[in-house]
């Protein structure tokens, strides 16, 4: 089997200071841990209202923890579950688990008044930046809400001063603050919907592709203003990306989704310089060479056809339709996740061992 291609060089990732005060985890704790993890929708036929409703399982018995300062990259093809994953965190969707244990309380099964603290502490930043914005409010208005919504006794001129401070931090000008989204461009808009995420000072940022829906100039300055403000106020973030470079860059380990399912959670720099799943090795050989000449050389990725229906998944190993080295038992029992070296888990019957050349 031919080495694992090796993908451009990014920057150095962010560095990552661990937040302070009293109501910390104990050093090396798990600020948010993650056990089976499952989110089912409910779908309508075709022949609807007639037809019975069938059940899609975006996610599915996903496992993982988050410490405090790290940065999780959490990668893998539109449909895999990653959004349906990021909002589940905090309950906006629909979800089960066998344990989901925010800031040391576990909330898996907990009534809609205990999540109210998470959701202080814990914030997103969306994908689409326009329409993740109200556009009846103001900069003022939208970037205050959560203030309003956690801290109603708050003076009105800390508030504003609050609001002031954190839409500079940003990198916008105060004289914006009476201005509506529909004045801004769409990296302003991204500034706007990380300073609400952001006026409450939460612990965890959760970025759903906070970087898809911009020119690739604006989204080196968002990368970058993300890193200052993890430094500064010492966030741990859980990133969603398509692009492998802006993982790399940013992230200290690396998820990768397929199908709903973790086929590999390593350290990053493991995960570029040896991944051992198929799917991880296909997605690595996809990214682009700067080099024409080492790009028209680069072997073909080694994957046909398309991803399954999340409503009819495979039996055994959800990637068997597609990966080059399936075997008959990959189709009769499915993988868990396991170790294959420190902080080093894959979800494969036939894991990569080494780079063989």
């Amino acid at each position: 089997m031919p080495a694992p291609p090796q993908p451009p060089q990014p920057g150095a990732g962010f560095s990552a200071h661990p937040p302070a005060g009293a109501t910390e985890p104990e050093a090396g704790a798990p600020i948010l841990s993650v056990r089976d993890l499952q989110v089912r929708y409910r779908v309508s036929g075709p022949g609807w209202p007639w037809s019975p409703q069938r059940v899609l399982q975006a996610v599915r018995g996903v496992s993982f923890d988050l410490r405090a300062g790290e940065t999780l990259g959490v990668v893998g093809e539109s449909g895999c579950g990653k959004s349906s994953l990021a909002r589940a965190l905090l309950k906006l969707v629909p979800m089960q688990a066998q344990s989901l244990r925010w800031f040391g309380s576990e909330l898996a099964n907990a009534r809609p008044a205990a999540w109210q603290t998470v959701r202080r502490q814990a914030q997103m930043v969306f994908q689409d930046p326009l329409a993740s914005l109200d556009p009846r409010m103001n900069v003022l208005q939208i970037v205050g809400e959560p203030l309003r919504a956690h801290e109603p006794d708050l003076p009105a001129r800390e508030m504003q001063q609050r609001i002031e401070s954190m839409i500079e931090r940003v990198g916008l000008d105060r004289s914006q603050l009476y201005r509506y989204p529909h004045e801004f461009s769409g990296g302003q808009c991204q500034r706007i919907g990380i300073a609400r995420a952001l006026i409450l000072r939460p612990k965890v940022l959760i970025c759903d592709e906070p970087v898809s829906a911009l020119d690739v100039s604006i989204q080196a300055q968002i990368i970058n203003l993300l890193g200052e403000l993890q430094a500064e106020l010492g966030l741990a973030m859980i990133f969603i990306a398509h692009d492998l470079s802006v993982i790399r860059h940013v992230s200290q380990r690396v998820l990768v989704m397929y199908l709903g399912r973790v086929v590999e959670l390593a350290q990053t720099a493991q995960l570029f310089d040896l991944p051992r799943h198929p799917y991880s090795r296909a997605l690595l050989a996809s990214v682009p060479i700067p080099d024409p000449r080492i790009e028209r050389l680069k072997a073909a990725p080694p994957l046909h056809g398309e991803i399954a229906s999340p409503l009819a998944p495979p039996s055994g190993c959800v990637f068997r339709t597609r990966c080059p080295d399936v075997q008959a038992r990959c189709a009769q029992e499915s993988p868990a996740l396991t170790a294959q070296a420190p902080h080093h888990e894959v979800a494969c019957w036939f894991p990569l061992q080494s780079v063989q050349t």
